[in-house]
């Protein structure tokens, strides 16, 4: 060999000493397109080609991977699929998540459902209230006419006694006045109690009248009925009727106003009915006029 052949090679390995100090080791991503044994072929984000890379670990085709370069060499040095596909434990961890997030669904949507007969259960109650009010007006007024009945008797300056006695419709409790203090002629209206061979329990409003002398009952008015059934008020005006399923307000003519229960829950007010389905959704219908 020349002297001027070995200056050549020298300076050619020198450069190729030289080439490979220049390239310094870095860390890479990329992805798995193809595994082949122990060699995975990536594509790094900027190149053109392919690469071949060392798997070194658990790799297949469409993972994302972390690569690192040194040397002319690359080998994978973790994978950031989630999780790696051939990892059995990453994968029964998955489908967990899976069926716990399908769970997760399933709930929301019950608690949707819960939600719209929580919605037609607040609707129903807020009917329920307005009847119920009503019928405390209704009990308020019957209070306020006992109460005026027995003021009036109070300011007629007529002698009341308290009596217990036998009617053909039961025992009746309340006050008689006497006719010595009742001038002939006159009327008086009082409360009274009066409980029903039936067992039922009824509040009165009853008139008597002095006539020659002779004290009778002339008048009597039911204000409320509590048995099997309920009545607050007087049957000849508006009223509460409360039975085993249902709360009714009736008018005077003996015509539905408003109602709530029933064999299919619902609450009707005036000319219109709700009807709360099994399935929680509330229905509105227009009656038809009676």
């Amino acid at each position: 060999m020349s002297l001027r052949q070995a200056q050549i090679e020298s300076d050619f390995l020198s450069a190729i000493q030289e080439s490979k100090k220049a390239t310094k080791p870095y860390d890479t991503v990329a992805t798995v397109k193809r595994v082949e044994g122990d060699t995975a072929w990536v594509h790094i984000p900027g190149g053109v080609d392919e690469t071949p890379v060392a798997r070194s670990i658990s790799a297949q085709a469409g993972d994302m991977v972390r690569i690192r370069v040194s040397g002319g060499s690359a080998w994978i040095t973790g994978n950031d699929s989630a999780p790696p596909t051939d990892d059995a434990t990453a994968l029964i961890a998955k489908g967990d998540a899976q069926t716990a997030n399908q769970n997760a669904g399933a709930a929301k949507q019950s608690a949707k459902q819960a939600g719209v007969k929580a919605a037609a259960a607040q609707k129903t109650a807020g009917a329920a209230s307005t009847a119920a009010a009503a019928a405390g007006n209704l009990a308020s007024a019957a209070k306020e006419s006992a109460a005026s009945a027995q003021s009036t008797a109070e300011r007629t300056d007529v002698k009341l006694d308290t009596l217990i006695r036998k009617t053909d419709e039961g025992i009746e409790a309340g006050k008689v006045p006497d006719a010595s203090t009742l001038s002939n002629g006159d009327s008086i209206t009082v409360p009274a109690a009066l409980v029903n061979t039936n067992g039922s329990f009824d509040v009165l409003l009853v008139t008597y009248t002095n006539s020659g002398g002779v004290v009778t009952k002339t008048d009597s008015a039911r204000i409320a009925t509590f048995g099997s059934d309920a009545v607050i008020g007087k049957s000849t005006d508006t009223h509460a009727h409360i039975d085993s399923d249902s709360f009714d307000i009736v008018d005077a003519d003996g015509y539905l106003k408003a109602s709530l229960g029933g064999s299919t829950p619902m609450i009707q007010i005036g000319k219109f009915t709700f009807v709360n389905r099994e399935n929680g959704n509330l229905t509105l219908r227009l009656n038809e006029e009676g």
